[in-house]
C-alpha cells in the first residue's frame, strides 16, 4: 500500500510539475516570436522590447529596429532613438543612429520624436546647430499633440 501511494504521489507530482512548466513557458513566451499580423500583437512586442532595454539592450534594440522599419511603428522608432541617446552601461552614445530613428519616428507622426530631433538641432548633437530646422520640427511636434513642444 505504501508503495502504491508513493507511485501515485510521484505520478501526480510529475503531472503537476509538467503542467506548471508548460504554463510558465506559455506565460514567459516572447511575444515577438509570433506573426505580428495585428496591432495588438505589435504593441505587445513593443512593450516587451521596452521592458528588456535595461537588461538586454542589444536584443531590445534589434526588436525595436524591426518594429520601426518593417512595421512602421512610430513610437518604436522614437524609443529606439532614445536608447541610442541614453544607452546602458558600457554602451556608447550613438548620435547618428539616434538622429536617424528620431527622423523616421517624426516622419511616421510621433511628436516626441520630432521634439527630440529638434533638441539635437538646437544643441548641435550629431549635427550642426540649425535653429530654423529645430523650429520647424517643434511646430510639427506641437501639431502632433506633444504639448512640451508648444511653447
Amino acid at each position: 500500500m505504501k508503495l502504491l501511494n508513493l507511485v501515485l504521489f510521484f505520478q501526480i507530482s510529475t503531472t503537476i510539475f509538467s503542467c506548471s512548466s508548460t504554463t510558465t513557458q506559455a506565460i514567459n513566451k516572447n511575444p515577438c516570436d509570433v506573426d505580428l499580423s495585428n496591432q495588438d500583437l505589435i504593441d505587445q512586442c513593443h512593450d516587451y522590447a521596452i521592458s528588456l532595454l535595461s537588461t538586454k539592450e542589444i536584443y531590445a534594440r534589434s526588436v525595436l529596429n524591426s518594429l520601426c522599419v518593417k512595421n512602421e511603428l512610430a513610437h518604436a522608432c522614437s524609443n529606439l532613438a532614445y536608447s541610442y541617446d541614453n544607452p546602458g552601461p558600457n554602451i556608447s552614445v550613438d548620435l547618428i543612429n539616434s538622429m536617424k530613428f528620431y527622423e523616421r519616428g517624426c516622419q511616421l507622426g510621433n511628436g516626441i520624436a520630432c521634439n527630440n530631433l529638434a533638441n539635437h538641432y538646437i544643441q548641435g548633437l550629431g549635427t550642426k546647430i540649425d535653429n530654423n530646422k529645430a523650429v520647424t520640427l517643434l511646430q510639427k511636434s506641437c501639431k502632433l499633440n506633444y504639448p512640451t513642444a508648444c511653447y
